[in-house]
């Protein structure tokens, strides 16, 4: 058994591996320049951090100097310790004061990370929100929940301790530099030429973190993914006996991670024995040579005068503490790596312009353009024509999924879009909608339409799918879940009747305050795409794009769901004015589409007739 998982496993790494490609240089700096973009409204605090840190070095040389004074106090010059009480006292004082410091630093350090966190998840929200549906054609919903926790947790080090830490390891050091060559500049030189040996070495170590980071993240998302998706199958898997190789396949996978991780954590250890050699070799070579000064076999470094105890203890205990924020640097850079191999895949989610052309501010119809200089206030509420030229529907991968197509809407039409599954319909209405990229134009009432209008557009359309998506509230407040006013009982109930779902909400316990639970559990296939009917009924919107409406439905009822359709939508009277709604729909019912006032088809991405 265990052999087999281990084939199995190699299989897994090799298919997984093979789609790996490792972070060349070029790619390393786009992903670096977008980290420190994704820091510049924190940038205050990761200075303050880092003043705080020399703050508190500069408190460890001054620690140093009292406990070295009071040790040569005592044991050479023979004083009293009541003598000494003042400088105790201020021992301590510092002691507390280094406490403190470090509260503050790590209170900062925790704020900038959550900011950050904060922003990056807010930021693939609003992606998600962008790209609608297709998203998820891309990604799993069990990779997407790995990428917005895990990935976007494993920021945090970087920007709370990396960042700030990089302007320390340059500061601090310094400062306990000049404390030391300023009694003895032999035991200085030793500091000032060991020094650049430590991030030499980690650097030397680390230099395949970012891509090991990467393989973990990878592997983490396909069993995040892979195991969500069984959970959801969970009853489909016993129906059809697969229970067992299903277990043996989300062992196989769990292995391949469990491989990936010690990777990493191979390069964390090797990465800490680097820097404690090359650090104990240090203070070592330096407390050699302040033995044989005592013993007078070595007499240089100390400017002249006679070495005293107090300068060795100094500048012995300022020598772990020199090196400490080098360690603590070489120990956060697997901070960087792993933030590294998260912008990867971040940036791939947030679709971020990579080419240093998105500094000269050039726009696309793409998801790449400037969200700042769009038109955020344009109404489509009264549109009347919608038209397309050369339009190209893309994917997020770049790849073309219909044909140039031209053509023209108007307001009111009823659309009959028909076509074999796979031609292209439903990435037109998904174009269409503003879930999916494009080349060509898209022109409303003579306006050329950005990609980032799409939030504006929305406004303006009710869309339902095959199988919709319920959230677990009640049916009432599903119903309403795109109004901005307040439930309408009495406009909720024609909306139910319309869609032939007043009949079973009326005899449930609760009626309309019924919970339906996550993805309508407590409800039917069949019910669950009444109430998401319903919900276009009781909303006004101008445009309907309906995927297959009624493919859950036994023909009687999607006949009469389909007649309220087309009542519903021939003129929409609400409080103002009487509108046509345009209908867009997708369907394989010859019946339905002979209903519609105009029949496009569809094949292999191309618009073949229009009647």
């Amino acid at each position: 058994m265990q052999n087999m998982t281990t084939k199995n496993t190699k299989k897994i790494q090799q298919s997984h591996s093979s789609k790996m490609v490792p972070l060349d240089k070029a790619r390393q700096k786009v992903l670096q320049r977008w980290l420190k973009q994704t820091a510049l409204f924190a940038k205050p605090l990761i200075r303050l951090n880092a003043l705080i840190g020399w703050l508190m070095s500069l408190a460890i040389i001054a620690q140093a100097g009292l406990l070295a004074w009071l040790l040569h106090e005592i044991i050479i010059q023979k004083t009293h310790p009541n003598q000494l009480l003042t400088t105790i006292g201020m021992l301590f004082g510092v002691f507390l004061l280094r406490a403190i410091l470090l509260i503050v630093k790590e209170k900062i350090g925790q704020k900038i990370g959550q900011q950050i966190r904060q922003r990056v998840r807010q930021t693939l929200f609003e992606e998600l929100s962008q790209k609608g549906p297709s998203a998820f054609q891309v990604r799993s919903a069990g990779a997407w929940s790995s990428i917005i926790i895990e990935q976007v947790d494993n920021l945090n080090d970087y920007y709370a301790k990396y960042l700030p830490q990089m302007q320390l390891a340059v500061s601090a050091p310094l400062s306990i530099l000049v404390a030391v060559f300023w009694f003895n500049w032999a035991a200085g030189l030793i500091l000032l030429l060991t020094a650049p040996l430590i991030p030499i070495f980690m650097a030397l170590v680390g230099l395949g973190a970012a891509d090991a980071n990467r393989r973990n993240f990878r592997a983490l998302a396909l069993l995040s993914g892979y195991f969500l998706d069984r959970l959801k199958g969970l009853d489909t898997l016993r129906i059809f006996h697969r229970k067992e190789p299903e277990l043996k396949k989300i062992a196989e996978t769990s292995h391949y991670f469990r491989i990936r991780t010690m990777e990493v954590l191979r390069l964390a250890f090797l990465s800490s024995g680097v820097l404690e050699f090359f650090t104990s070799v240090s203070i070592a070579l330096m407390a050699v040579y302040f033995g044989f000064s005592f013993l007078g076999d070595l007499n240089f470094g100390h400017y002249g005068m006679s070495i005293t105890l107090f300068i060795g203890f100094f500048c012995l205990m300022l020598a772990p503490e020199f090196y400490q924020p080098l360690r603590e640097l070489g120990t956060y850079y697997h901070a960087k790596a792993q933030a590294i191999a998260a912008a990867d895949t971040l940036i791939t989610c947030l679709s971020v312009d990579e080419s240093e052309n998105n500094k000269a501010g050039k726009n696309t119809n793409s998801i790449k353009g400037n969200f700042d200089a769009i038109m955020h206030e344009v109404d489509f509420t009264n549109w009347q024509s919608l038209s397309a030229k050369s339009l190209r529907v893309k994917s997020f991968d770049g790849v073309y999924l219909t044909e140039a197509l031209n053509f023209q809407i108007n307001r009111g039409d009823k659309i009959a879009l028909m076509g074999e599954s796979g031609s292209g319909k439903s990435s037109l209405m998904q174009c269409l909608l503003g879930f999916l990229p494009y080349e060509g134009e898209i022109i409303i009432d003579g306006i050329s339409i950005q990609y980032e209008h799409a939030v504006q557009w929305r406004k303006q359309i009710h869309w339902l799918g095959q199988n919709p998506i319920l959230p677990g509230e009640t049916i009432a407040e599903n119903i309403a879940l795109t109004s901005e006013q307040p439930l309408d009982e009495k406009n909720m109930w024609d909306a139910l009747a319309k869609a032939k779902a007043d009949e079973f909400v009326s005899i449930l316990p609760e009626q309309h305050n019924t919970l339906i639970g996550d993805n309508a559990v407590r409800l039917s296939v069949g019910q669950a795409q009444r109430i998401a009917l319903a919900k276009l009924f009781y909303t006004y919107r101008t445009v309907w794009f309906l995927d297959e409406p009624t493919a859950s439905l036994d023909k009687e009822n999607a006949e009469a769901i389909m007649t309220s359709v087309h009542n519903h939508t021939a003129l929409n009277t609400n409080e103002k004015a009487a509108l046509d709604v345009t209908l867009f729909l997708i369907t394989h019912d010859a019946e339905d589409a002979k209903k519609m006032d105009i029949i496009w088809t569809m094949h292999e991405g191309k618009l073949l007739s229009y009647s």
